[in-house]
């Protein structure tokens, strides 16, 4: 009998509270514009200037700037200099308010990026509705160029740029940074941040979006930037790299493998005279996927080339990579923070001149390839 009065009991209490439930605090949609895109550019006298993209929720005709009729995007655009004053503005063009906790990405522009982003990010690091998930990228223009073109594939550019970075990563083509991650590089003494890169490419007169290479920041300002291949020499190094695809010249004819896994770490090694030694120990998984023109090569036979010359390959891209970042000094793979782990004791001797130390390392890339899948086999493999 209790057993069942202190069920009736909970249950009446579950009930109460469900009844008591509603919209304390809560916000219509219809009372908001929902930003699903913010982009910041350089404007004269170092005033900053904001595009705010925005999806309406529903058709309102006092929300006419530059409305596209299909896909009910507004945009909105404000110069000043300070981001929460200028969203304030933009609520005097519209009935409604800015939410913008559905934003997919932030854009600079790369003008506004080379003179630094530390401040314009922390509106978004405060404000309450702001999600740390949001993804940073650098436009190779002009944040406004990439925000206010619609192309063929996505009528809302924001959640194009969304979409064609999660495929993007998927595949590990491109860095993948938020908010949180971008923060976090920023408050760290030697770690410096990194972020994909875009740019719009209008072939056959049509405009799309291509995600390509990385940005590459020394504390919050923009000094160089990664091509493709460097970029995954990166994501390589910091086993980012879990599916895709490698394509290889093997006995002068082309070979397309499958990623099927890999493992990476990074070891750094100081010796007494504070000389150091990175270490990049990666181990990969692949399978053939495609052979043109291999006939009278046994599988064993080419298995054992192609894990020689993918390993080279890999090697390369990590060392190359490696090297770039460090004529701009600047460590994006957390190397002064794993020395300090590491190190402790020598740490407070090196720090001061971590930028150096960096600069002169010497990386050590080993890295083991097994092709342990052949996919459809013909009988030249037999």
């Amino acid at each position: 009998m209790k057993r069942k009065k202190y069920i009736g009991v909970f249950l009446a209490a579950v009930l109460i509270l469900c009844s008591c439930t509603g919209c304390w605090g809560s916000k219509e949609l219809t009372d908001m514009v929902q930003v699903i895109g913010t982009g910041l550019d350089n404007a004269e006298n170092g005033q900053t200037k904001l595009t705010v993209q925005a999806g309406s929720a529903s058709t309102s005709k006092s929300d006419n700037k530059k409305k596209s009729a299909e896909s009910q995007i507004i945009l909105y655009q404000k110069t000043g200099n300070g981001i929460f004053d200028m969203v304030r503005d933009i609520t005097h063009e519209s009935n409604r308010r800015l939410f913008i906790g559905h934003n997919q990405c932030i854009v600079f522009g790369k003008e506004d990026a080379q003179k630094g982003v530390k401040n314009q990010l922390d509106f978004f690091l405060r404000d309450s509705e702001a999600r740390m998930d949001v993804n940073i990228l650098v436009s190779d223009s002009t944040a406004e160029e990439i925000l206010s073109t619609q192309t063929e594939d996505y009528d809302m550019p924001a959640v194009g740029i969304k979409q064609l970075l999660e495929m993007q990563q998927a595949n590990a083509e491109s860095v993948s940074t938020d908010l949180m991650d971008f923060s976090l590089a920023l408050a760290s003494e030697t770690t410096c941040p990194v972020a994909s890169m875009i740019h719009l490419s209008k072939s056959n007169g049509k405009p799309r979006f291509v995600v390509s290479g990385t940005a590459v920041f020394k504390k919050d300002k923009l000094v160089g930037t990664l091509d493709e291949e460097k970029t995954r020499g990166y994501l390589w190094a910091m086993n980012k790299v879990k599916n895709g695809v490698v394509n290889i010249q093997s006995h002068s004819q082309p070979v397309c493998l499958e990623i099927l896994g890999s493992r990476a770490a990074i070891k750094p090694v100081l010796q007494a005279n504070h000389h150091l030694t990175v270490h990049f120990p990666i181990s990969v998984k692949l399978g053939i996927r495609e052979i043109k023109n291999q006939d009278g090569i046994s599988y064993d036979e080419l298995s054992k080339q192609l894990e020689q010359d993918v390993s080279h390959l890999i090697q390369k891209k990590i060392s190359d990579c490696f090297h770039e970042t460090q004529l701009y000094g600047t460590d994006i793979y957390g190397v002064g923070k794993l020395v300090e782990e590491k190190y402790p004791q020598d740490w407070d001797n090196i720090k001061d001149k971590w930028d150096t130390l960096y600069r002169n390392s010497i990386p050590e890339v080993s890295v083991e390839v097994k092709v342990k899948d052949s996919g459809e086999i013909s009988k030249t493999y037999g």
